[in-house]
């Protein structure tokens, strides 16, 4: 017996037990198809062993009637397991039709020599030979094995969740590979090639073995939860316990007569430390508890305890602990249920008592935690005493470290662990009435404990009422409607949210939708003396947001004001109110089919066009200076009155939104960044669809050569290269757009250490300094371009690639193979390319609103609906203008960045080029809200930025309102005209006092 033969009789003793092991486990039509197919597999191959054990040519041909039998059977069963997998069900007839055709098939085989012709002989034994009519069973054969697979491949992009998708593809790709074994039709055929097909096969079944075990195929339970929980119970008394149970009983600081309750797994373990410090201990293990309910249960049901049971368990008094040990079980608990856990916790925990919780981090690898205990037990005693000390429990270690491998491949799948991540038990706790006060990894980075002390809540305070006068609000609610006059403090909450945390006392909010009736709400302001503060939509992040620069300001909401007033596609146009988005602008030129595109921003899809074109805010495409794109505007002056800039003033002028300066004193900029009046429509030009566009993305990977790449950026705008923005990031930056600081890791210490913030860029391909010009025109102009970025940035960047919308779909139909071949995570790289392709397109997007959230500890990153003023986050622009030279940038970057440390902040540096000779760097101060010593320091960084940077030559171009008292100074010639024009139009103060002057 040769090698070959033993190998495929080792096969089919695998697919034999894979078969029963099948079987035994579960019984339904999915697994009953599946165990036919490989009870096909294991008939082909026990025939191949029997033929190639032949002596004679006659015992030859008889034994080949058993190989083919399997063989049909096989095509039947593949075909069938494809339909079972990829969730497609055929009418009855259907795959009646096809299992008919394989048994005549099968009948044919056997009874005729149609199909199979003799024997061939060659020096390895004796093989088939194809008779007449072998091919045609070829093709039915090649026809099953194309339409399973194709079904397959389909079932692999429309499946439904993303780990659905996960192992469907592994099925492909593993019954693709079994496929393979057709090689055996080749000796049939007269080619003197030994049948290995049994090889690939037995491949496609380990691969589909382990899916059945580790990745849930066909829902097949192969843990055994109380075993789980029993060996787990046993080995609470080996390392994942020992090794933290003092650390987390230091963390806590148990001191003489405290009360101490410890909840979950192996809690027994920290009685003698807690009573050896000499607190008072009670304890609650739900291990039992949890392993009945499970065995109890299937997979399906996704329930680990029924949570009234846990609550049943908690019935002491309200206030009775100091001190509360929640180990390594809040993360088995179902979601919603540990909210109410930690309000149970919280109820009856004394004031200012600590919770401390212990949980393992996703991907926690037991073998690890193991192997660290042995070589402890080896330094304190000998490594012949660890032996016999592992050896005493290697039953329960082994189904242990089993059990714990399933779960934790497995979790996905069955929702049956949900491991929290630092960020979360954060969020959790602040959301449950704790403050978090330390976070740390410990165990060899496999364990995160955290501890929360319960927040003090102050009385109520009495909602203050308005100091507007009566009158006044009878007089507005006259004009605009009852409806449209808000002063309750529930309305007026929404309107505090900042992202600077200094929310400001608002008096009123009023909600105008006309220009006549916020004309005469600017007559009402005159008459009793109010203090107007207008917002487009209130999304000005980082700058203020909704909130007025004053205390007891009226905020005039202009979002009902959002119609879209004129769409002039042939001379690419429009006018809008204030109230429009950009993606409301996106939407409606998309579903009206009209080739014109917006310039987008960063600040998400609901930002207001007139709003950021007011701040001076830009882009990134072709006209990405906003407030060089306005073209006629109108504005309420502070008496009440319509003003119309440039042609506008003329009633029947055709030229008002295609030509900016009109006849006279150009007076749009003094509308812009300023308290003068109140805007209420603008023209706005926006960009003809080009033929043709790609994205340059280009990355740096030195730390000091930005000045190189920033003069060589200059040469590419100053040229009229690229007649785009061009954007080049830090990698702090591009970290903190792609996930929430990573408190766990740091053990709460800030700012990211950089030998963190490198590890973190090295496992996310993200370079020291990351860039993206968008390139327009036709096919050959872009090419052409391309050349000229080639040769400028040549030496200047280690990477540059060029990516079209045709190449994005080429990478997201390939993910799979890439993403093995280049070590990369393909998925969030398509994500990536895609959103930056959109925004190139004039489609907005919330990728960037994700930075705000970078420390946020109050609010997890959402997925969508991205609101950083409603979900409390720190953030605070400084957004100096720098000249395009090595010199200015290297200088400016020396600058910032010891404050950013002294403070404790991350600089996460951004530069967009706003001129073909400067470029703005948006700087952002990120911070928590929930941590009143970040808010301190985020306000005294601003303030050293702004000091500093002024006083080197680097102003800022656009002001947080905390800089705004700061930058108009009375002794500045600039400021004092200012003034003498808000003193002349606006003589009562009556619109956004404080903003941008000082009166």
């Amino acid at each position: 017996m040769n090698g070959f033969i033993a190998l495929e009789l080792l096969s089919i003793l695998f697919f034999s037990s894979l078969l029963v092991f099948v079987l035994s486990k579960k019984r339904d039509r999915q697994t009953v198809t599946f165990s036919f197919l490989l009870g096909s597999v294991a008939i082909w191959q026990l025939g191949n062993v029997l033929l190639l054990f032949s002596r004679t040519a006659e015992d030859a041909i008889i034994r080949s009637k058993i190989v083919y039998l399997g063989v049909i059977l096989i095509s039947l069963g593949f075909y069938h397991v494809a339909l079972r997998i990829a969730q497609v069900t055929l009418p009855r007839f259907a795959l009646t039709i096809v299992y008919g055709l394989g048994l005549v098939f099968a009948v044919l085989f056997l009874t005729t020599d149609y199909f199979l012709n003799g024997i061939n002989h060659y020096a390895w034994g004796y093989w088939t030979k194809a008779g007449p009519l072998h091919p045609l069973y070829v093709l039915f054969y090649s026809c099953l094995f194309v339409i399973g697979l194709s079904l397959l491949f389909r079932q692999a992009r429309v499946a439904q969740t993303k780990w659905q998708q996960h192992v469907v593809k592994r099925v492909f790709w593993a019954l693709l590979l079994g496929a393979i074994g057709s090689v055996d039709y080749l000796p049939t055929y007269g080619v003197n090639v030994y049948p290995f097909g049994f090889i690939p096969a037995f491949a496609a079944a380990v691969i589909l073995a382990y899916l059945i075990v580790f990745r849930g195929l066909m829902a097949i339970e192969v843990v055994n939860w109380r075993h789980y929980y029993l060996s787990s119970q046993v080995l609470n008394f080996l390392l994942p316990y020992q090794r933290y149970v003092t650390q987390a009983v230091g963390a806590i600081h148990v001191n003489p007569g405290e009360e101490v309750l410890s909840v979950g797994c192996g809690a027994a373990a920290f009685s003698s430390l807690i009573q050896k410090n000499g607190g008072n201990y009670a304890e609650i293990e739900h291990s039992e508890t949890v392993a009945k309910t499970i065995s109890e249960n299937t997979f399906r049901e996704k329930e680990l305890l029924s949570f009234s049971s846990f609550l049943e368990m908690l019935q002491f008094a309200s206030q009775t602990f100091d001190k509360i040990l929640c180990v390594d079980w809040l993360h088995l608990l179902p979601l919603p249920e540990r909210s109410l856990a930690l309000l149970e916790y919280r109820r009856i925990l004394k004031p200012r008592g600590l919770i401390t919780i212990i949980v393992p981090i996703e991907g926690s690898n037991p073998l690890k935690l193991y192997s660290i205990h042995f070589l402890e037990l080896t330094r304190k005693s000998n490594f012949f005493a660890a032996c016999l000390n592992i050896i005493k429990q290697f039953s329960a270690l082994a189904s242990f470290l089993y059990y714990s491998l399933v779960i934790m491949r497995r979790q996905e799948v069955l929702g049956l662990v949900d491991f929290l991540n630092g960020n979360q038990l954060l969020v959790l706790l602040r959301q449950n009435g704790f403050d978090p006060i330390a976070i740390r990894r410990t165990c060899e980075e496999q364990v995160i404990i955290c501890v929360g002390q319960i927040k003090e809540i102050s009385p109520a305070a009495s909602a203050s009422k308005t100091s507007c006068n009566p009158q006044a609000i009878s007089a507005l609610k006259a004009c605009l409607g009852e409806s449209n006059v808000h002063t309750e403090p529930i309305s007026l909450r929404q309107y505090q949210y900042s992202t600077s945390a200094d929310a400001r006392a608002i008096d009123a909010v009023l909600v105008p939708h006309s220009v006549e009736q916020l004309q005469q709400t600017v007559r009402l302001a005159n008459k009793y003396r109010l203090q107007l503060y207008p917002i487009s939509t209130g999304h000005n992040w980082g700058y203020g947001t909704a909130s007025p620069v004053r205390d007891h300001g009226v905020v005039v909401d202009l979002s009902r004001m959002n119609r879209i007033l004129e769409v002039n596609s042939e001379l690419a146009y429009v006018v809008v109110e204030p109230g429009v988005t950009q993606g409301q602008l996106s939407t409606f030129l998309e579903e009206n089919d009209i080739p014109l595109w917006i310039d987008s921003t960063g600040a998400g899809p609901n930002c207001s066009l007139i709003g950021n074109a007011l701040e001076r805010g830009f882009g990134l495409g072709r006209y990405s200076d906003h407030f060089l794109s306005m073209c006629g505007m109108e504005v309420i002056i502070p008496n009440g009155e319509v003003v119309r800039t440039g042609f506008g003033s003329y009633e029947k002028a055709k030229a008002t939104n295609v030509y900016k300066w009109g006849v006279g004193p150009a007076l749009d900029g003094l509308f812009t960044q300023s308290n003068f009046g109140i805007v209420t429509k603008i023209g706005l030009w926006l960009a003809p669809k080009p033929e043709y566009v790609e994205l340059a993305w280009f990355q740096c990977f030195e730390e000091d050569r930005i000045g190189e790449l920033i003069e060589a950026l200059r040469e590419l705008v100053i040229r009229n290269v690229v007649d785009s923005a061009i954007k080049v990031s830090h990698r702090n930056t591009a970290i903190a757009m792609l996930q929430q600081y990573p408190w766990d890791e740091t053990s709460g210490l800030t700012p990211l250490p950089e030998s963190l913030s490198q590890n973190i860029a090295k496992r996310r391909k993200i370079a020291a300094w990351n860039g993206v010009i968008p390139l327009y025109g036709s096919k050959i102009q872009v090419q052409t371009t391309k050349i000229m970025v080639r040769r400028i940035l040549k030496n200047k960047v280690d990477k540059l690639i060029f990516t079209s919308d045709k190449m994005i779909r080429y990478l997201d139909q390939f993910r799979y193979p890439l993403g093995i071949l280049l070590n990369i995570n393909v998925p969030e790289v398509i994500t990536l390319m895609r959103l930056a392709y959109g925004m190139a397109k004039g489609n907005p997007n919330e990728h960037a609103l994700r930075m705000p959230y970078w420390r946020n500890t109050g609010v997890l990153l959402p997925s969508l609906d991205l609101d950083p003023g409603r979900d409390q986050c720190g953030l605070i622009w400084f957004a100096p203008i720098i000249p395009m030279t090595k010199s200015n940038v290297d200088e400016f970057l020396s600058i910032v960045r010891p404050i950013y440390q002294y403070y404790r902040f991350e600089a996460c540096v951004g530069f967009t080029t706003v001129t073909t000779r400067a470029v703005d760097c948006t700087l952002p101060i990120l911070f928590d809200q929930f941590n009143p010593d970040e808010v301190k320091r985020a306000h005294e960084c601003y303030a050293e930025l702004l000091n500093q940077c002024v006083q080197h030559g680097y102003v800022p171009y656009r002001l947080h309102p905390e800089g705004m008292d700061r930058m108009t100074q009375p002794d500045n010639s600039y400021w004092s005209l200012v003034e003498t024009f808000k003193n002349s139009i606006d003589p009562q103060g009556i619109i956004s006092p404080g903003r941008y002057c000082r009166n």
